[in-house]
């Protein structure tokens, strides 16, 4: 039924995968549907002793219908990450970058700072700095203008959820955001 009114409505979506199994559902779904695209990644929060093997994930983003990797990132928020989850989320999040730029795909990522801090948005504009050129679209974007000018600086896109649209929180951040470069998006 909601193909179904999304075909009738003309709308498209990006199906996101988050380990490799709703990797591979997504591109077989967006396979069967010209309205639909496939993302492949390893969310970082899934399964952190499940290893993000490129071999693996290449060969779903060679797929016409993968359009990026993701979702991918670094996420804080939950708990304070020991050095051990850190490490491996950052180990990870760089394994997907070195895919986007192989494979010429942006990145679709995904960013939770411990709560009060901006301490993963710090760390992924340090990486992406290390890996320039890899096109991103910051998924779900809630941080602040000065955060938001440092992506925008590199080349990212902001895509911003629900929230703001009852919420003046993130009213300067929206404002700064040039309109090519400003996506709106639902999980």
């Amino acid at each position: 039924e909601v193909l179904a009114r999304m075909q009738e409505s003309r709308v498209g979506a990006t199906l996101v995968g988050t380990d490799f199994k709703m990797s591979k559902a997504a591109v077989e779904l967006a396979e069967k549907y010209d309205f639909l695209w496939a993302s492949v990644g390893l969310h970082p929060n899934t399964n952190l002793e499940e290893d993000f093997d490129i071999s693996k994930y290449q060969k779903l983003v060679q797929h016409p219908k993968a359009v990026a990797i993701g979702e991918c990132g670094l996420d804080y928020y939950r708990q304070e990450p020991s050095d051990k989850i850190k490490k491996a989320q950052h180990e990870r999040f760089t394994k997907h970058l070195e895919l986007a730029r192989a494979c010429n795909k942006p990145l679709i990522i995904h960013c939770r700072p411990t709560q009060g801090t901006t301490n993963a948005h710090e760390e992924i504009l340090e990486l992406l700095e290390v890996h320039k050129g890899v096109r991103a679209v910051m998924h779900f974007f809630t941080s602040t203008k000065e955060i938001a000018e440092k992506y925008l600086a590199l080349g990212c896109y902001l895509s911003f959820p629900g929230p703001i649209t009852f919420t003046d929180m993130y009213d300067d951040v929206v404002r700064a955001t040039p309109l090519e470069r400003l996506l709106s998006e639902t999980d």
